[in-house]
């Protein structure tokens, strides 16, 4: 019984997320093989997240920085995420459906509480690249 419920609740949640244009392979539940953990080296080796818990993302020229990106933070920690594009994008944030929305040349920001363990996808939506995975331990 407790196993038929699981399913239902992921059934659901890939539901929720493919009606919001987001794809199920882009859920990785926290106990997935392959996942980077916090000690992966996995993605960049740059600091995408400054010591006050700031990502900054910049789209230009159809490059997006920090590109595949690690960022590990603490459960609890506040994130602030700032971003710009030279043309209208998204920024989405998997497991929080938190989406950014930006106009061309104008800087947009959110902030959330990283309130869930495990790992999620930080995402351009309109070009579909990958800016960070967020790994919350």
């Amino acid at each position: 019984m407790i196993l038929g419920r699981g399913f239902a609740a992921v059934v659901i949640l890939l539901s929720l997320n493919a009606a919001a244009g987001c794809g199920p392979d882009l859920l990785i539940p926290a106990f997935a093989p392959g996942v980077p953990t916090p000690t992966s080296s996995a993605g960049s080796s740059t600091p995408a997240i400054d010591a006050n818990g700031t990502l900054g993302i910049t789209v230009a020229g159809g490059t997006v920085s920090p590109l595949e990106a690690n960022i590990q933070v603490k459960v609890g920690q506040r994130i602030r995420v700032t971003a710009v594009s030279d043309v209208a994008e998204s920024i989405h944030i998997h497991g929080y459906d938190i989406t950014l929305t930006l106009p061309p040349a104008v800087p947009g920001e959110i902030s959330f509480t990283a309130n869930q363990i495990g790992v999620f996808n930080i995402e351009t939506h309109e070009s579909g690249k990958l800016v960070a995975t967020l790994i919350v331990s």
